[in-house]
């Protein structure tokens, strides 16, 4: 038996990766964009790199650090779905693991991103304000059986709509920044998609 916790990845024989990769404790990253996201995961972070072992070009998982069997079997399972295209749930692994095998969302991709749905989602509920105040306006005229000045009534409308443009834009915003999850789930869905 290989303990290959805290070893220089260069010292491990090609044998013993073999032995490694036989017992389960290693699992090689075979689909492009799963080792893309390895090597951006080296390149982020030096806490990761424990996790992970490199040899002769080939990117491995290192599962060693997990002493219960059972549950290392059923992450090994995990990173083979994973790796075979089937969405799983990567949040079931420990969180090294998890974070070396998904995207990472920057602050600025974040803020970007609220922005973004901000301004969608703001637009949305300036058009529906907009639309409201022109059927409250109809029914209003229908009931005075008076016309309402077109002036007024489109400085009513452009109001509204300016009005709720912004509280829609900055609430939304504010939520999707408060909430990395959110993100983590689309970047998910999305990154499983493009995957199929």
């Amino acid at each position: 038996m290989i303990d290959i916790r805290g070893a220089d990845a260069g010292s491990l024989s090609d044998e013993e990766i073999d032995s490694l990769v036989a017992e389960e404790k290693l699992l090689r990253i075979l689909r492009p964009d799963v080792r893309e996201q390895v090597w951006q995961s080296l390149g982020r972070s030096n806490e990761v790199q424990q996790y992970v072992v490199v040899n002769g070009g080939h990117l491995y998982i290192s599962l060693a650090h997990i002493g219960d069997e059972a549950e290392r079997d059923r992450f090994y399972r995990l990173i083979q779905r994973h790796q075979s295209g089937e969405k799983v749930d990567l949040h079931l692994l420990p969180q090294p693991i998890c974070q070396i095998l998904q995207p990472e969302l920057t602050c600025f991709g974040r803020f970007l991103g609220g922005v973004l749905l901000g301004l969608v989602v703001g637009i949305g509920t300036g058009l529906l304000a907009m639309a409201l105040v022109v059927v409250l306006r109809s029914a209003v005229e229908g009931l005075v059986s008076q016309e309402i000045r077109p002036l007024q009534a489109i400085d009513v409308t452009a109001v509204s709509f300016i009005v709720f443009t912004c509280v829609g834009w900055g609430t939304a915003a504010v939520v999707a920044w408060l909430n990395p999850q959110l993100w983590q789930k689309w970047g998910d869905a999305t990154l499983w998609r493009r995957r199929k």
